[in-house]
């Protein structure tokens, strides 16, 4: 059995005993993996919001394409559970569309596999048949966001926001109706929370804080920086673990990684920037990234950035290591 195969068998077989505590690990982007344990309850009201929230008006059959063992795809088995509604799990890879033709139903992918899917156009085809797409793992671009739109007018798109420590999403925004939903004003930066959630600022590091059954009903702190824009919804600025202190400038590193991809047109995920000790500046931005590199072209590209935004060292790589989620590993170099 793979690896897949043998943790749906376990997850089925301890769910249907009545188990009520599960483990999964973090993504282990920003340090090394650890472990979360995750209550019955929790997750069980986690699936039921997400339906609540985005999917009460769609057939609930499942296709999973994720990592059982990680938490978008583990929480599709406990969605399907929840739901009583079937679920076929396949084994992940770049493309699963390749092979699979859905018939309606949900889904869920990272950005890195609907970016593989929309460069085949038959794997494009299987894609807008679907009825709804969660997408999460890691942040989606304009670009990859145009082509979603433009290519695949039947699902409706959710990106989700959360973590394993909130039992997968607590918020999502919509950036694709579908075609069988009336039409809607879409903010596609603000994100909405899930019913059940409340949301807070904490007043003293300004990081986004999450009360809902997942987190015992206690505020949990979490390491995003946000805007509230309402009661219920907020625009995300980016991650207070994720900075680059140079020349006394905070500069956060998501936000300039989405600001590079507009300005060159590569993907998210095919470079990443860090910072790196500087005798100057204490720490200087460096971008790694598997493109060939042109310093003249990279130079115009980068004048509209602020000095201290620019990258002061450019280097292509020939891999930039990722999860099993599409997720830049941060903390561990290219080989």
């Amino acid at each position: 059995m793979t690896q897949q195969q043998e943790f749906v068998a376990k997850f089925n077989r301890d769910w249907d005993a009545g188990c009520e505590t599960f483990t999964l690990t973090t993504s282990g982007t920003t340090g090394a993996p650890k472990p979360w344990i995750l209550e019955r309850n929790a997750i069980a009201w986690s699936a039921e919001s997400t339906r609540m929230a985005w999917l009460s008006d769609f057939a609930l059959h499942q296709y999973c394409f994720l990592p059982t063992w990680k938490t978008g795809g583990f929480m599709q088995l406990v969605r399907s559970k929840v739901w009583e509604a079937p679920i076929e799990v396949f084994e992940p890879q770049s493309n699963p569309l390749l092979q699979v033709s859905p018939k309606g139903g949900v889904a869920s992918f990272t950005p890195m596999q609907l970016g593989a899917i929309l460069q085949d156009s038959k794997s494009t085809l299987h894609l807008n048949q679907l009825d709804a797409v969660l997408i999460g793992g890691q942040a989606l671009s304009p670009e990859l966001t145009h082509q979603l739109r433009e290519h695949c007018p039947n699902p409706r798109f959710i990106v989700t926001f959360g973590s394993t420590e909130t039992a997968s999403h607590f918020a999502g925004k919509i950036i694709s109706v579908g075609k069988q939903s009336k039409p809607v004003l879409l903010e596609t930066d603000v994100y909405t929370i899930t019913p059940g959630t409340e949301i807070r600022i904490n007043p003293f590091t300004s990081q986004l804080e999450v009360k809902n059954p997942t987190t015992q009903n206690q505020w949990l702190t979490t390491n995003d920086l946000v805007e509230l824009t309402g009661p219920s919804s907020f625009r995300w600025i980016g991650r207070k673990d994720l900075v680059i202190n140079s020349g006394g400038v905070k500069i956060l590193i998501e936000p300039l990684e989405s600001q590079i991809s507009i300005l060159t047109g590569w993907p998210l995920g095919s470079f990443y920037v860090f910072g790196k000790s500087d005798s100057i500046l204490g720490e200087k931005v460096v971008l790694h990234t598997l493109h060939a590199v042109d310093m003249d072209q990279l130079d115009f590209w980068f004048s509209s950035l602020p000095s201290y935004h620019q990258p002061k060292e450019v280097q292509q790589v020939n891999r930039i290591p990722l999860t099993e989620t599409g997720k830049i590993q941060r903390n561990k170099p290219e080989p």
